[in-house]
């Protein structure tokens, strides 16, 4: 479900008026979970969501950084970095929720 200012992405909603930063591939935005997501008292945790627009990754180098980025994420479990939450792509965007 998406409108001109947000996107639902499975239980997360993305807000595309608030940037929190751009980078060569993509853009990470401000986001909320929209359930409780195991967290005690909180409805909503606030998140970013890194949207890679897949058409611009044009070579092996920039895919494989990608993958890695991916891959390290799933790995790592330590409260002083951020959490992976969830890995959503579609047709044209790569989404990391963190």
């Amino acid at each position: 479900m998406q409108n001109n200012n947000s996107m639902v992405l499975g239980q997360f909603n993305l807000c595309f008026s608030q940037v929190l930063g751009k980078g060569a591939t993509g853009i990470v935005y401000k986001g909320n979970s929209i359930y409780n997501i195991g967290y005690r008292n909180a409805d909503k945790i606030p998140v970013a969501i890194k949207c890679i627009q897949l058409s611009t990754i044009k070579d092996d180098v920039t895919r494989c950084l990608l993958e890695n980025e991916k891959s390290a994420l799933k790995k790592v479990n330590n409260p002083n970095i951020i959490k992976l939450l969830d890995i959503i792509e579609t047709n044209d965007c790569c989404y990391i929720i963190t």
